[in-house]
This record gives structure tokens, C-alpha cells and sequence, in this order.
């Protein structure tokens, strides 16, 4: 009995931590995402389809609003083809928000060019739990793409190719097709949101996965877009949404500059900030002379890329004139500050153009540079030049070459933030006759700040040895920050797994006015998973560190990194500790599936047992002994060990991989992973069978009545 409840509290032990990391999963989610609206009356209007007889229960629609309708059910289209496919369980009408902000976008900023979105209704189908939907559904989509190219037959400028848009399983039905179709070039650009393409959640049926292991792969005539909406996510992790192709752009929505926030599975469709960046990248590739999406598929993607990724703030439209020589006028003032760092304030405005003169150095103490520019608007705001033209008692520059293309936009809560860091070093090399770096103000009457911080780069790069998980250490990594600094790197060389969890501590010692703004952004190298956190006087809370997906092996030179953008005006220390819970959440986040299982099979051991013992003349044990005596983890785990490693050799091409192969593939695997899957699944099945117990007792005639239903 010693050794029974010794085993049992262990179990129970861990079963309480797994039920911590359950209710830390699901509350763990932040809701930034703003609404969108339509302004006009939504109508979908049924388009005829050959495939109507055989697919009665599904169906082709094209969206409209307002006064455009008449024209819809014509059948007279004009525009670019879109077509959107629901995913598990999903509605043809939410394509509203998509359709909707696309449309006021061409009314808004008068552009001669517009998007025709066509849904399609799957009878909202259960296509995630049940495979042989799939096939039937990509037959339909297969036939809706052909039947949306004839109506635009009779077309002077009649589209080449169709722009499909899936969500969920709605996604990988897309990109199958996109594999399968004779013709890739009819599908220029792919765009998947929440759509788990390297494999389900879970396998349910060998026709799921016989459709995922016929290939999921974009040929290269088709842009193919991944967006995961992260942790707010509780059906597909992110790291399912990667498809690891090199010919595929994958970004998690909190990377995704001016958005910089978590969706959910089916916020992600209706989020006001991404779909407002999906609309500005789609009529960016439209190009403006065939007004028709461009038939680059480099030019596609570095708009993408523009877009989701690394946004300047400039007109990608003109990226390449931004590498030429280009004339400065100088007119307005120039001023020219020698202090390695400093703050440039205008809080009324500026009347005249204002230009800001940063000297490169080739002194130590002078290798970066960082600018972090507040409010500002102007679009061509930063330059390297060569000051040699006399103006009053100062120089000036004439010409020179943008370095606007490589600011990007910093996440902030308040106000545009927009952010250069440069090597002043390399600047010389590459510009030998430049002298400065020059930031400029056009007159405004808004407030616009310049905060700029010159310094060594090993000053700022910080090595950090994260605690061990098990300690409850807050490690300080920075007493106190260097004086007006505004920017660290702090480099984790050890975070590499999906449960780790750290959460990072910037707090202000100092502050020489009431409002503040601090923010960490955890940058990942090896893929698009950028966080942005923030530490302002009203929100004070740490910042959560971990990945969205294990560190892969090809990336074993690379570094997460933090990047802090502080506030110049304040003092901080800054430091670290691991969250037990946390790491205990994320182990609820990606291991629960293999739960079920697990249960399933202890369940049928104890069950297994209980037979043997009739089986022998011997009365029939309970739950709880036959629980003990017959799934012991010298069993269990051995035999689960030997049939995985058996299975390489003997399982048949049709049947599933082991879960354990994913994980390892993935690198979500761990050592000590099997034992404790086991002890958290002996404790619920033993909670289960006290609860079954119980109800028997208390609620007797409930259970009987219920079982006879």
C-alpha cells in the first residue's frame, strides 16, 4: 500500500502540474485585434457550376456591397480574382472582412484597379476530423477555379491566374491544388491563414493522411504565403503552419510590422490589423500598367516580404530608385550635434525643414548608430552624404543615397515609431566619400522626436546564461543601463525548445518624466516569430520569453536575440527569471493530443488486467488495483520504446507515423517526454475513475438514466 500511494502521489503530482499548464494554456492570450466593419449591405451571389449536380451541397459565390451589386449578378466582373476557401466547420460569409476592406480601400484611395472576390460554401463541413472530405472538396475547388476564369471571358484585360486565400483546412485544400493543377501559373499567389500545413493536429483516418503525404509543396510559379495567428491559436500550434520551404513565406501575426498582434483561429480572418497588411500587400503586386498581378514572382514576394516582414515605411513600388544617387535640397536648417547621445524635440511642430547631422567617426565608441524616430511622417527621412558645400558656418550636403529602406517600423503603443540602426563602420567602407549620416523634419505641426544613441557594438550585445528552469532565480542581466542609451541586444544562445519559458523583467530605476516607452522584441533568426512586448508607466508587466517553435538543426549557429528599445530619459534594470508555469503551459499547449492517447491505452491495460484476473478465477479487481497492477511504467514505457523502434522497420507506407517521429522531426521531442506522458495519464484516469465512482454513489439514477439514453 506504501509503494501504491507513494506511485499515486507522484502521479497526482503530476497531474496537478499538467492541470496548472492547462489553465495557464488557456489563459494565456491577449485580445489586440481590432474589428472590422462593412459600410454597405453584404450580398453573395450564386454562380452556376457544372459541378452543382454532383456536389449539390456545396456552392460558388461571388461577394458584393451597395450599388456594385447589379453588376455581380449580371455576372460581369471586371476586376482581379480572389477565391476564398472556409476551412473545418467554416462559413462562405467570412469573406466579409477581406472582400470588405478591399473594396473600401480602392473607393478610398481612388485606384483604377479593384479585387472581385468569389466564396465558397462547403456546407460547413467537418473537413478537419473526416479525410475523405477533402478530396471531394478539392475536386469542387479545382472546378470553381476554371468556372471563375470563364466569366471574365469576354474581357479586353482578362485575368491569367486567380488569387486564392484559404483558412484552416481551407488552406490545405489551396495548396494541394496548387501541387496537383496542370497549370500552375493559374494560381499567382497562395495565402494561407491558420492552415496546419506539415501535418493536423491529430491523425484521424488514413484519408488524411494519405491527402498530406501526396505532398504539400507550392511550385514556383505561385507566391505562397503562411500566416499563423500564434499563441491566441488554441487549435493549430504555429510551428504546423510552416510548410520549411524555401519557395513558401511563413510569419507568425505578431511579426507582421504595424499589426504586431496574437489572432486566434477565426479572429485571424476578421482582425482589422492583418487584414488591412494582407490588403495593402495585395494591391501592391497588382502591377499598375496590365492592372493585373504581376507575373514576377520575385517581385511578388520581395512585396510580401515588404509587407509581412521587414516594413521601412517607404513605397515598395519604388525600392529600386532608393539604391540611386539622389539630389538633397538643402534648404531649412542645419544642425550638426557631437554628443554620442541626445534627444531632438519638437512637441509644437517645425515651419521650416530641419536636418540633423550625425559625423561618422572612425574613433572606437563610434561603430553603431541608432535612431529612433517618434511621429514622424515624412516617407525619405534619413540619408548618408558627403558635407562639403558651405552654408553660414556649417556645411551641407547636396546629394547622397537613401537609408530610409533599411529603418523598419518598431512596435510601439503609442504614436509611429520608425528605427534605424546602422554599422558606421561599414558605411565608409561601402560610401567612402560620405562624412554623415543626416535625418531631416519637413514642416508639421505634429510633435516629432529624435532620439539617436552612438556606440560600440560589444557594448550593447550582451551574452545572457538563462537560470535553469527548475530555480526560481531572477537573474539580473543589466544594473543599470547606460546613461540616454535607447538600444541592447540581449543574446540567448540557450533558448532553443518550445517549453522553455523566461520572462524578462525591464524595470525603471529612473525616470525624469512621468510617461515612458520601453519595448522588447523577441527576434527569432531562423524564422519569422518575432514578439513585441512593452514596459510603459501604465503597463508594467514582464515580458514573456519563449519560441513558437523549437530551434531547428540547420540553425545550431544561429541566436534568438531580444532586441530593447529603450526610453533615453530613463534608467532600467533589467533582468530574467524562468516561469515554472509557464513552461508547464507550454507543455499543456503541445503535448495534450498525445494525452488522449495515452489515457486511451493505460485505460486498456487496466481493463486488460481485470480480464486476466476472470480469466484465471479470480474476482475481477477494481479500477484502482487493476490500475497499479496492471499499466506499470517498467511496462508501459519499455514496450511503447521497443514497437517505436520495431515500427521503422515493419509498418506499412499507408498507416501513420508514430507521434514520436513528428516530435522528433519538429524537435519538440524530449527525454524525459514518454514518463511524463505516462504519470499524467495514470493520474487522470485514476481522478477519472473517482469521479465515476462518486457519480455512481451521489447521482445514481442520473448515470443509470443517462447510460440506457
Amino acid at each position: 500500500m506504501g509503494k501504491l500511494s507513494a506511485f499515486l502521489l507522484i502521479c497526482f503530482i503530476f497531474t496537478f502540474g499538467y492541470g496548472i499548464g492547462l489553465i495557464n494554456f488557456i489563459t494565456d492570450f491577449e485580445d489586440k485585434c481590432e474589428m472590422t466593419y462593412i459600410y454597405e449591405y453584404p450580398q453573395f451571389v450564386r454562380v452556376s457550376h457544372h459541378l452543382d449536380e454532383k456536389f449539390p451541397k456545396y456552392a460558388l459565390f461571388a461577394y458584393s456591397e451597395g450599388r456594385f451589386t447589379s453588376e455581380v449578378r449580371n455576372m460581369h466582373f471586371t476586376g482581379i480574382p480572389v477565391l476564398f476557401i472556409p476551412g473545418n466547420a467554416g462559413s462562405h460569409k467570412q469573406v466579409r472582412s477581406l472582400s470588405s476592406i478591399a473594396l473600401r480601400k480602392m473607393l478610398s484611395n481612388g485606384i483604377p484597379y479593384h479585387f472581385d472576390y468569389f466564396t465558397l460554401d462547403l456546407n460547413g463541413e467537418l473537413s478537419g476530423v473526416y479525410g475523405p472530405l477533402l478530396f471531394d472538396q478539392l475536386e469542387y475547388v479545382n472546378s470553381s477555379l476554371y468556372r471563375i476564369l470563364d466569366l471574365y471571358k469576354g474581357n479586353d484585360n482578362k485575368p491569367e491566374s486567380v488569387v486564392l486565400i484559404g483558412h484552416s483546412m481551407g488552406g490545405v485544400i489551396a495548396v494541394k491544388l496548387a501541387c496537383q493543377i496542370s497549370n500552375p501559373s493559374l494560381i499567382s499567389v497562395l495565402i494561407t491563414l491558420a492552415s496546419p500545413l506539415s501535418r493536423p493536429p491529430i491523425f484521424l483516418d488514413y484519408h488524411t493522411k494519405k491527402f498530406y503525404d501526396e505532398g504539400l509543396i507550392a511550385p514556383e510559379e505561385t507566391s505562397l504565403i503562411s500566416l499563423s495567428g500564434g499563441y491566441n491559436d488554441f487549435l493549430i500550434p504555429s510551428f504546423l503552419n510552416n510548410l520549411k520551404s524555401s519557395k513558401s513565406l511563413y510569419a507568425v501575426t505578431t511579426t507582421i510590422p504595424r499589426a504586431w498582434v496574437e489572432a486566434n483561429h477565426v479572429q485571424i480572418l476578421w482582425c482589422k490589423q492583418v487584414v488591412l497588411t494582407i490588403t495593402r500587400a495585395l494591391f501592391d503586386i497588382v502591377s499598375v500598367k496590365k492592372k493585373q498581378i504581376s507575373n514576377s514572382t520575385t517581385y511578388r514576394d520581395k512585396v510580401f516580404h515588404h509587407h509581412l516582414i521587414d516594413n521601412s515605411g517607404i513605397n515598395i513600388r519604388y525600392w529600386n530608385s532608393y539604391e540611386a544617387l539622389v539630389h538633397i535640397n538643402h534648404k531649412g536648417q542645419w544642425i550638426e550635434n557631437i554628443q554620442k547621445q541626445y534627444s531632438v524635440k519638437h512637441l509644437q511642430g517645425v515651419r521650416e525643414a530641419h536636418w540633423y547631422m550625425v559625423k561618422m567617426n572612425s574613433l572606437p565608441g563610434y561603430e553603431m548608430v541608432s535612431v529612433l524616430a517618434i511621429n514622424l511622417e515624412t516617407v525619405d527621412w534619413v540619408f548618408v552624404c558627403n558635407a562639403y558645400v558651405p552654408k553660414g558656418p556649417s556645411k551641407v550636403c547636396v546629394e547622397g543615397y537613401h537609408l530610409t529602406q533599411y529603418s523598419h517600423m518598431a512596435p510601439s503603443v503609442k504614436y509611429k515609431r520608425r528605427y534605424l540602426q546602422m554599422n558606421m563602420y561599414e558605411l565608409r567602407r561601402n560610401y567612402s566619400e560620405a562624412t554623415h549620416i543626416v535625418f531631416r523634419v519637413l514642416p508639421t505641426n505634429e510633435p516629432i522626436i529624435f532620439h539617436v544613441d552612438t556606440y560600440d557594438n560589444n557594448e550593447r550585445n550582451i551574452s545572457v546564461e538563462l537560470p535553469k528552469w527548475w530555480s526560481f532565480e531572477n537573474r539580473v542581466i543589466i544594473h543599470n543601463t547606460a546613461e540616454n542609451a535607447v538600444h541592447y541586444n540581449l543574446i540567448l544562445p540557450q533558448l532553443e525548445h518550445i517549453i522553455q519559458y523566461y520572462q524578462l523583467y525591464i524595470h525603471p530605476t529612473y525616470c525624469s518624466k512621468d510617461y515612458h516607452h520601453a519595448s522588447a522584441s523577441l527576434i527569432v533568426p531562423w524564422s519569422h516569430e518575432t514578439y513585441h512586448s512593452y514596459v510603459t508607466n501604465v503597463d508594467k508587466k514582464p515580458a514573456n520569453i519563449r519560441l513558437y517553435s523549437s530551434k531547428p538543426a540547420y540553425a545550431k549557429d544561429l541566436s534568438a536575440y531580444i532586441r530593447i528599445i529603450l526610453e533615453p530619459s530613463c534608467s532600467y534594470r533589467i533582468s530574467i527569471r524562468p516561469s515554472i508555469s509557464g513552461s508547464l503551459g507550454q507543455l499543456a499547449r503541445v503535448y495534450s493530443p498525445l494525452l488522449l492517447t495515452n489515457v486511451a491505452v493505460i485505460i486498456l491495460m487496466s481493463l486488460r488486467h481485470q480480464l486476466r484476473c476472470l480469466e484465471n478465477n479470480v474476482h475481477c479487481s477494481i479500477l484502482f488495483v487493476a490500475l497499479e497492477e496492471g499499466a506499470k511504467p517498467y511496462f508501459v514505457l519499455t514496450i511503447t520504446k521497443m514497437l517505436l523502434q520495431v515500427s521503422k522497420m515493419l509498418l506499412p507506407s499507408y498507416a501513420p507515423q508514430p507521434d514520436m517521429f513528428y516530435l522528433i522531426n519538429e524537435g519538440t521531442d524530449f527525454f524525459w517526454l514518454p514518463l511524463v506522458l505516462y504519470l499524467c495519464s495514470v493520474g487522470i484516469v485514476f481522478l477519472m475513475g473517482i469521479g465515476l465512482a462518486v457519480s455512481l454513489v451521489a447521482l445514481e439514477s442520473t448515470v443509470h438514466k443517462s447510460a440506457l439514453k
